[in-house]
This record gives structure tokens, C-alpha cells and sequence, in this order.
């Protein structure tokens, strides 16, 4: 079997593909992002007054 072709190879692969879905962390900088994104930060202004 080819060295780039090995099962365990494959199966990193597809966990690196959906590890960012998986990870809190990633979910986390993901919700910080958009929390502190210009247009979620007017849509608090105006929301808070």
C-alpha cells in the first residue's frame, strides 16, 4: 500500500476535516468573532439605546 494512501492517514484526515465543527474552542472564537463584528455591535447599540 502506498505511503500517502494508509488507512490511518485517511482516517486524520477526515477527523482534521470536521475537528473545527467538533471543537468548543473553535465554536467559541467563532461566536467571538461575530459577537464583536461592526454590525452586531450597532445592532446592540441601537438594541440597547
Amino acid at each position: 500500500m502506498a505511503e500517502g494512501n494508509t488507512p490511518t492517514r485517511l482516517a486524520r484526515e477526515r477527523t482534521d476535516r470536521w475537528s473545527d465543527e467538533k471543537q468548543p474552542g473553535a465554536a467559541l472564537a467563532n461566536a467571538r468573532i461575530v459577537y464583536h463584528a461592526p454590525v452586531a455591535r450597532a445592532a446592540r447599540e441601537v438594541w440597547n439605546g
